[in-house]
């Protein structure tokens, strides 16, 4: 309930005339991650750790209200990031907010994808994101991708066989073919953790070894 009337009184704020005290702007961002990243299949990757969001925190977009497709202003990066086939863009939304101090600016919760491992579904990419003044513009990102990988095939164990044949001193165990390998899928989680100033217009990047993040801010007038 907490969070649904605090969902609500930030629409509202969203929507007061340019008189109010906290500057309104319009947000975008894309993440995306590496396509052709061999760790995506299986290898072991160095930027695995135990950081996880603070998922349970945060308030949904859906209050904020997303802005249409066609007034994206990065629609051409993410046309080029699509036409090489080295990148799969995860997600790409905007939406208007009013911005204050860090104390006071939301951490606003993002979510896109599906994945499903021992029958759980859970959002590919999911985390946070606040956007403050400090006093320069400022955006935290606290961002998780969860990817399935093949984990390296283990073989099965061969049936014991070892019952001598009925009136036969040979007392060798027959062969056996070989157990075949079963390969397995596994949840692997992958986070991007990142501040950086915003300048009004320009389009600033976070870069973890899995994900990364494109963020472009400006003023509403």
């Amino acid at each position: 309930m907490l969070r649904l009337v605090t969902c609500l009184l930030l629409s509202l704020l969203v929507s007061l005339p340019a008189r109010a005290a906290d500057p309104v702007y319009e947000v975008e961002v894309i993440a995306f991650v590496r396509s052709t990243d061999p760790a995506l299949h299986g290898g072991e990757d160095a930027s695995l750790s135990s950081h996880r969001p603070s998922l349970d925190s945060g308030f949904e977009l859906d209050m904020l209200g997303g802005l249409p497709l066609n007034n994206l202003r990065l629609g051409n990066v993410a046309a080029r990031l699509k036409a090489g086939g080295k990148y799969q863009i995860l997600l790409h939304q905007a939406w208007r907010q009013p911005v204050g101090s860090s104390s006071s600016a939301p951490w606003l919760h993002l979510a896109a994808g599906s994945v499903t491992a021992d029958g759980n579904s859970q959002p590919e990419l999911e985390g946070l994101v606040k956007l403050y003044r400090n006093p320069n513009l400022m955006l935290d990102a606290d961002l998780l991708y969860r990817h399935l990988v093949t984990a390296p095939a283990t073989a099965a164990a061969a049936p014991s066989q070892e019952t001598q044949y009925a009136g036969s001193a040979d007392t060798t165990t027959p062969s056996q073919p070989a157990a075949t390998a079963q390969p397995t899928l596994q949840l692997r989680e992958y986070p991007l953790v990142g501040s950086s100033r915003v300048m009004d217009g320009q389009i600033s990047y976070y870069d973890s070894p899995m994900l990364s993040l494109l963020v472009q801010a400006w003023p509403v007038k």
